[in-house]
């Protein structure tokens, strides 16, 4: 599964990038576009690119958003990022138009393995179902501040659930996870917290976070209570006693699709099914 909570962290700012790490959050993008003041570009991507030769870190963990590609700032950035002695394993790419943009990506850095594509414009949704198909794509996020501004809807839950909607679906039939873009209140975690369970609930699998202090409540949204594993761990002993086809359970019909979720539910927090059954 994609990482539930996503913590940016802008890339003139480098001394925050180790504290980043030492959150709970599960992967930290090192942010060179929106982050940055555009006067700051040039500084912040060698304070990056000194960072990412010096530090010692958890590849895995790390991920940098850089500039559009298809303009001069996000081409420097990748040809940047293409000499790095450590390769990254993941780049995120923002106002992702259609593969093309992907390609281009990927024809400047060959050696990353994978990308999030974000969706931020009318075209980029257009195109979003061929975008979560393509083989180096393994995350489709929604840029709902860019998105609302474009179309000028309200940044609110009716107004964007088109979108979302199709992102979720699109990132399903691609077989990437669909993450939802950053809430925008740093002072309002309960807001963060239930619009963030409405998410998981809509099918999204995390989502950005703008500061440590909302990597928690992310975490919890997106994680299945002890309730819910509890009842995943009961279905499948049920599975392991009936073995049936179909039946009933606690007044609750059980077939394949009630069992690959309570499946899922597991394997989402490390526990084996096998290991559920004994």
């Amino acid at each position: 599964m994609f990482p539930r909570a996503v913590l940016f962290v802008p890339a003139s700012r480098p001394d925050r990038i180790h504290k980043a790490l030492a959150t709970n959050a599960d992967l930290v993008c090192v942010d060179l576009e929106d982050g940055v003041d555009l006067r700051e570009k040039n500084a912040a991507r060698q304070s990056l690119l000194a960072f990412l030769a010096a530090a010692d870190f958890d590849v895995n963990r790390l991920s940098v958003r850089v500039n559009d590609p298809t303009n001069d700032l996000g081409r420097q950035d990748l040809a940047a990022i293409a000499k790095l002695p450590q390769p990254l394993e993941l780049l995120v790419i923002p106002k992702a138009a259609d593969t093309g943009t992907i390609d281009l990506v990927f024809e400047l850095c060959p050696q990353i393995r994978k990308s999030v594509v974000i969706v931020e414009t009318v075209k980029g949704l257009s195109n979003v179902f061929a975008m979560a198909a393509h083989e180096r794509v393994c995350a489709v996020c929604f840029g709902s501040a860019d998105w609302s501004t474009e179309v000028d809807c309200a940044m609110e839950w009716d107004a964007l659930l088109y979108a979302r909607s199709r992102i979720v679906h699109a990132a399903t039939e691609g077989g990437c996870a669909p993450i939802d873009g950053a809430w925008l209140q740093l002072d309002d975690e309960q807001g963060l917290e239930l619009e963030s369970q409405q998410l998981r609930k809509l099918g999204f699998q995390g989502r950005i976070a703008l500061h440590p202090k909302q990597v928690a409540a992310i975490l919890r949204s997106f994680s299945p209570d002890a309730k819910t594993i509890e009842k995943a761990k009961q279905v499948l002993e049920a599975v392991r006693q009936n073995r049936a086809g179909a039946f009933q359970f606690n007044g609750m019909m059980v077939d394949e699709p009630i069992i690959k979720r309570a499946r899922r539910v597991l394997e989402s927090v490390g526990i084996s099914c096998s290991d559920a059954t004994k």
